[in-house]
């Protein structure tokens, strides 16, 4: 453990079985959440990523901790470094497919895509590499950056709802099954089939348009 590491308080850990215990959490937070964000930005570079990727792992720490099993002869930072390593690959898988998606969308609109060297999706972390990413013509003016179909991802989702935005996510970007997302939400096969395509619908037409 280094100096910037915080002691594992067993105590502390025993406190947090109570899921209502907030004093409890708050200083769980406070001595782990700065050494998550470190071990994020080490990997990715930027604390955008940082923070997403320590709220999905506070939001997983909830449901788990009530049911954690404290051994004061194991270290509980490997336990929570371990499942860090976990949710940060699932977050980088996440993002490759993300990116990869918004370029099938320029794919399928005809238009080239030139790398945004603004957007730290692709510039940190190895999330990317510019070096295989299709380089438009220098002669094409019009090529559409990844950046600018961020922003044509931004504006679709302010245009539907959260729900229909949720559902395109799980199937699209985190590629589950319509089948297992339709169950998820208990809704039909036909209804999701229907919310998803009516996205990349409008993405398309935004891209083109």
């Amino acid at each position: 453990m280094n100096a910037t590491e915080p002691r594992t308080s067993g105590t502390l850990i025993r406190r947090v079985k109570r899921i209502d215990d907030q004093a409890a959490w708050t200083e769980l937070f406070d001595r782990y959440q700065p050494m998550l964000v470190r071990w994020t930005k080490a990997q990715l570079g930027n604390r955008i990523d940082a923070d997403e990727v320590s709220q999905r792992i506070w939001a997983e720490l909830v449901t788990r901790l009530p049911e954690f099993s404290y051994d004061s002869k194991r270290s509980f930072r490997a336990w929570l470094k371990c499942l860090h390593r976990s949710r940060l690959m699932d977050y980088i898988k996440h993002q490759r497919r993300y990116r990869n998606h918004l370029s099938q969308l320029a794919d399928e609109s005809s238009e080239p895509i030139v790398p945004d060297p603004r957007d730290h999706r692709l510039t940190t972390g190895g999330l990317a590499s510019t070096s295989k990413t299709r380089k438009a013509s220098v002669e094409d003016p019009t090529g559409v950056s990844i950046g600018r179909l961020l922003e044509i991802q931004q504006r679709v989702q302010a245009r539907v709802s959260s729900r229909t935005w949720e559902l395109y996510y799980q199937v699209t970007i985190e590629n589950q099954s319509i089948g297992d997302v339709a169950r998820q939400h208990t809704m039909r096969y036909a209804s999701v089939f229907a919310a998803v395509s009516r996205v990349n619908k409008m993405l398309k037409q935004e891209a083109v348009g």
